[in-house]
């Protein structure tokens, strides 16, 4: 009587634990399946603005370049470079620049300076393993080159096609390998969202 009731026990304890697995699991199973039915993709990692503009400090020394334009040497670097993630809600990145340059000029170097806005939609390079930027616009240009400002307004179009594919080639922000974080992410499909001041990375579909 004692072993059987001893076994019975067992048993009991045993349908027991097996319904309570079952029922977690089924749980699980509905968590996830609604996770995936949800038109809210799953986060996986988050980059702030503060983040990018870091970044941005950090490589700006590369945003230089020497091009001869309409037949001019014309050599540039940015000197500054602010980015802002979805300003007023707008999925793009809005970049603020102040370029340096100088222009030859019938043996005479102009000094030339140059404020722009260029908006910019975002994109994940999986294969860079970092975010780029592409499909430029340009929102406010402004050049000051002292009684030469005229003469040289016909530059700022190429100027800004020369500047706008150094930008293309820049990572606004870059996967580090020796951070954990990153290397999860590494070699995974991944998406953008952008919400104000934020960059959300998800699992691309």
């Amino acid at each position: 009587m004692f072993q059987f009731g001893f076994a019975g026990l067992a048993q009991h304890c045993l349908s027991a634990t097996l319904g309570r697995a079952w029922l977690l699991g089924g749980l699980m199973l509905m968590f996830m399946l609604s996770a995936c039915s949800s038109t809210t993709p799953l986060a996986l990692y988050s980059v702030s603005q503060a983040e990018l503009n870091q970044m941005a400090q950090q490589q700006i020394s590369r945003l230089q370049q020497q091009v001869a334009l309409k037949g001019l040497p014309l050599q540039f670097a940015v000197r500054q470079l602010d980015l802002q993630i979805a300003p007023a809600q707008q999925p793009v990145v809005l970049l603020s620049l102040q370029v340096q340059g100088s222009v030859d000029a019938s043996l005479v170097q102009l000094p030339v300076g140059w404020q722009l806005e260029l908006a910019a939609q975002p994109y994940f390079d999986r294969v860079k393993q970092g975010i780029y930027l592409r499909q430029f616009q340009l929102k406010h240009s402004e050049i000051h080159a002292g009684q030469w400002q005229g003469r040289l307004k016909p530059l700022t179009a190429p100027l800004q096609a020369e500047l706008e594919r150094l930008l293309a080639d820049y990572p606004v922000y870059q996967l580090d390998k020796t951070k954990w974080q990153h290397r999860l992410l590494l070699d995974m499909p991944l998406q953008l969202q952008l919400l104000p001041g934020e960059i959300i990375l998800t699992p691309a579909a």
